[in-house]
């Protein structure tokens, strides 16, 4: 195991060179992955560049390999991957997403017949946000109860 730089200087050529290098081997076995036998999906983002820059990843729940990476995370980053899909004839069961309006139309628009799971940690945080406003207007209501002399 070894960096870039470290290849680089061991082999004695460009850095730009073993990175190319790299590309085209990441490339040639992992940049189309088969899509046909996959069944469920996770769709979610991640942020980049301190939450400014976001990238739309699909992972293979089954497998748990990386089948697309768009940009941004909006319903449009996700396009080529439908286009593929389609034409993969993949029969997608069921889609792991969180609670995003965007994600929702997208996969419902795309993946008519493919059952929507929410993930546990968008529904509990939901939850707990839930509580803790119900928590506050009873307070705010014992408050107000109790300076009115009820």
């Amino acid at each position: 195991m070894m960096t870039i730089q470290d290849v680089s200087e061991t082999v004695g050529v460009g850095w730009d060179m073993v990175k190319g290098i790299q590309k085209q081997y990441l490339e040639k076995h992992y940049g189309s992955p088969d899509l046909k036998k996959v069944r469920s999906i996770a769709i979610d983002e991640i942020a980049i560049e301190k939450g400014h820059k976001y990238l739309t990843v699909v992972m293979d729940l089954e497998t748990g390999a990386i089948v697309f990476v768009g940009d941004g995370k909006h319903a449009e980053s996700l396009q080529p991957f439908w286009k593929r899909l389609k034409r993969s004839g993949a029969k997608i069961e069921s889609v792991a997403i969180d609670m995003s309006p965007a994600y929702i139309e997208a996969v419902t628009k795309n993946l008519q017949s493919s059952k929507i799971v929410f993930d546990h940690f968008h529904i509990i945080k939901m939850y707990n946000e839930t509580l803790s406003e119900l928590r506050r207007d009873l307070y705010n209501f014992e408050t107000d109860a109790g300076k009115k002399n009820y």
